[in-house]
């Protein structure tokens, strides 16, 4: 009888990303909120360069910064790490803030880097 060959387990990333959508007036600038999470011991690595890239919002959103960068984002303590992205959108409905996010956990003297992508709704009525 051959052995059972199973998947091995999937690592579990010593962070979370939190994305939180919007939802106003057209014409009206609110607020996308990213916000990255270090986990299990790990804290925000404060010396890589973390930022959120955004794709062009065509037709549907206005967005100032197309890059917010760590020095313009907020940090709580060594644990969580908060983008405050701006967006318009121009027309009325859902539509995709999209674009993605470097970053950069620690935990003693090992740093782990990653890009996640960014998919944030903004509605507008």
């Amino acid at each position: 009888m051959e052995p059972a060959v199973t998947a091995a387990p999937t690592a579990v990333p010593p962070y979370a990303v939190d994305v939180k959508g919007w939802e106003g007036p057209v014409g009206e600038e609110g607020y996308v909120i990213v916000s990255v999470v270090a986990k299990d011991g790990h804290k925000i690595n404060e010396e890589y360069p973390q930022r959120v890239y955004l794709d062009d919002g065509g037709k549907a959103l206005e967005l100032p910064l197309r890059r917010v960068e760590m020095k313009d984002a907020q940090l709580d303590g060594e644990g969580t790490l908060v983008f405050t992205l701006p967006a318009t959108p121009k027309v009325a409905g859902e539509h995709r803030m999209k674009g993605k996010i470097k970053l950069s956990v620690c935990s003693g003297d090992q740093c782990r880097t990653a890009t996640e992508p960014l998919d944030a709704a903004v509605t507008a009525q």
